[in-house]
């Protein structure tokens, strides 16, 4: 994976920046769906049951799961698709997914060549800042280039 990650990363990124434009436009997540798309529908709880081939009660405790966000996406899906619905549930990154990766090799580079440089100050040879900001570059896209691990530890 290591040699197709840059590759990988980049059609996963482009997929998930199309959500991610119409991030703002989607309506969040409350917890709601079915008794929202049920009542729209018309639907009595009673009649949804019956298409789901469960009890009354049973639909009630799906609802009140769904809205305490403990119901199952094998339910969710049962329950979609008796109310003529599809289920979508994807992950929409807060920002691009290379930017992500960009920060957080910064941030794991910066770690790295201050605690060395922390090192060559106390040895009195001291790195001038030019040459540090270089090399936490250097090191951040060796970091992101060798898809290595170190990227995600301490953030």
């Amino acid at each position: 994976m290591k040699k197709n990650i840059a590759f990988y990363r980049r059609q996963v990124s482009e997929k998930l920046e199309i959500l991610r434009q119409y991030r703002d436009k989607m309506p969040m997540y409350t917890g709601r769906w079915i008794k929202v798309v049920r009542q729209a529908l018309g639907m009595t709880q009673a009649q949804l049951a019956r298409r789901l081939g469960i009890q009354p009660q049973s639909l009630h405790n799906l609802e009140k799961n769904e809205l305490n966000q403990s119901i199952s996406i094998g339910s969710l899906k049962k329950v979609a698709n008796a109310l003529h619905c599809q289920i979508y549930i994807v992950f929409i990154p807060d920002k691009a997914i290379e930017k992500v990766v960009q920060e957080n090799a910064m941030q794991t580079a910066t770690k790295i060549i201050m605690d060395t440089a922390h090192t060559m100050d106390l040895e009195k040879q001291a790195p001038t800042e030019k040459f540090l900001k270089k090399q936490i570059k250097e090191v951040a896209e060796e970091l992101i280039r060798n898809a290595d691990k170190r990227i995600w530890e301490n953030h």
